[in-house]
């Protein structure tokens, strides 16, 4: 319906010549119109642009000084084209007109002529595709790029990812399916054929996905929940999936994406438990071999979790050792995290000298071959050996000692100063005075 509307605007445009249409174009934004004007034994072609306002902005008359017939025009790139004139001239005033050359003419759309090839053989028939040029002889036929340049054949791709678009003239059937349009944005494998009266030109294409995940990557996995954005008939673990879902189950999962004509792709990802640890205080990331020196819980959100062979649920583990954490998610996910508490002592430092101290063991540990755990003051003289253990085994030693104390005198009555007292007042006034009272 638009197409007969076009051609019937384009007839009742008033011009001041006699014209007949050959076609109109759609390139861009731009509605193109061409075809000749005929005044009397003599043609030339025209071209007219207009917007998309149906204004004509632009046109021109080709005059070749001859008999110009405007043939076929073919769409080059996204704002050129190529418009095929044939020329003709008279020898004699009444003999018809012989066939002088063909003329390839490029324009822009703002009718800038930016160049021309002269053929010297008419062409039996003409198409247009992927941006070239097909001009037919009759055994062989000549192909020109968007340089007016000649190719052998034209390359078509085979593989295309997320969306697929063709230019063509002519009729377009994918998948058999005849179509408006070539314009694909749906995985799957197909067959494009483009028929223009006998001229036929078929190929293969396969339409990937472009799939796109949302979320925070970590390594080959995701922490936390994660999003996948993608065209196509979706199945994640077997279940049909929406695209942009969350996605937040802890293990190893499967998004399937079919496309036409038994197309799939797969995509395996997986998503990773958050495990932290806390002291009631603090709160950190878990990691594999990591040391601590404080009772702590584990917090999780995998479906299920060991800790040295038994289930846990975040008790407190108040025990120095090394311990083995096991995590399992969904489709045979399965973790280990190895990670030691390990004994600590505080209020002592290795080869230190005290007069006292009080001490505090997290865990086990032997002072001077005696059991402690715990608290401890010391300000009994001596030298004092610490062995803090660790699974039944010596995990730190610290030396220290606890000095002699140095005994002070306190002098407590005046009798303690009298003789000295005499022995003053015999030397400052040479006689001794002594009253009883």
């Amino acid at each position: 319906m638009l197409f007969l509307k076009m051609i019937l605007l384009a007839f009742l445009s008033p011009v001041p010549y006699q014209a007949s249409l050959v076609n109109i174009i759609q390139i861009a934004d731009v509605r193109v119109e061409y075809g000749n004007v005929i005044d009397g034994n003599n043609s030339d072609g025209f071209i007219r642009i207009w917007d998309e306002t149906d204004t004509l902005v632009n046109e021109i008359i080709y005059d070749n000084h001859g008999y110009d017939i405007f043939r076929y025009l073919a769409v080059v790139s996204e704002t050129e084209f190529v418009i095929v004139c044939d020329t003709y001239h008279k020898s004699e005033l009444f003999a018809l007109p012989e066939y002088r050359d063909t003329v390839l003419l490029k324009f822009d759309t703002s009718l800038n002529l930016l160049d021309r090839v002269y053929l010297s053989k008419l062409a039996k028939g003409f198409y247009n595709h992927n941006y070239h040029l097909i001009l037919a002889y009759e055994k062989n036929q000549m192909i020109y790029n968007q340089d007016l340049e000649t190719e052998d054949f034209i390359e078509t791709p085979s593989q295309k990812l997320g969306s697929f678009t063709y230019q063509y003239q002519g009729s377009a059937y994918i998948n058999g399916i005849l179509v408006n349009e070539i314009k694909i944005d749906y995985p799957g494998n197909y067959n494009i054929k483009i028929v223009d009266q006998d001229y036929v030109f078929e190929f293969m294409v396969v339409i990937h996905p472009d799939v796109l995940a949302e979320g925070i990557e970590y390594g080959e996995g995701f922490f936390g929940e994660v999003k996948y954005y993608s065209f196509g008939k979706l199945f994640l673990d077997s279940v049909e999936y929406q695209s942009g879902e969350a996605i937040t189950a802890v293990g190893n999962h499967h998004l399937l994406i079919m496309g036409e004509r038994g197309y799939r792709k797969d995509v395996f990802f997986t998503i990773l438990p958050d495990i932290v640890f806390s002291d009631g205080i603090v709160q950190e990331q878990l990691y594999d071999e990591q040391i601590i020196d404080f009772p702590i819980r584990i917090y999780h959100n995998s479906q299920s979790t060991f800790l040295n062979g038994e289930l846990y649920s975040s008790e407190l583990i108040s025990e120095p050792g090394y311990y083995e954490l096991e995590l399992f998610g969904s489709n045979e996910y399965h973790l280990k995290i190895s990670f030691t508490i390990v004994p600590t002592v505080t209020g002592v430092i290795d080869n230190e000298v005290y007069d006292s101290l009080e001490l505090f063991v997290f865990g086990d540990s032997y002072l001077n071959g005696q059991y402690l755990s715990g608290s401890l003051y010391l300000d009994q003289p001596g030298t004092y050996q610490l062995k803090l253990m660790l699974d039944n085994e010596v995990y730190q030693t610290i030396n220290f000692v606890i000095s002699e104390k140095e005994i002070v005198r306190e002098i407590s009555d005046y009798q303690d100063y009298l003789p000295y007292f005499f022995i003053f007042l015999a030397l400052v006034g040479g006689v001794l005075i002594l009253r009883k009272k």
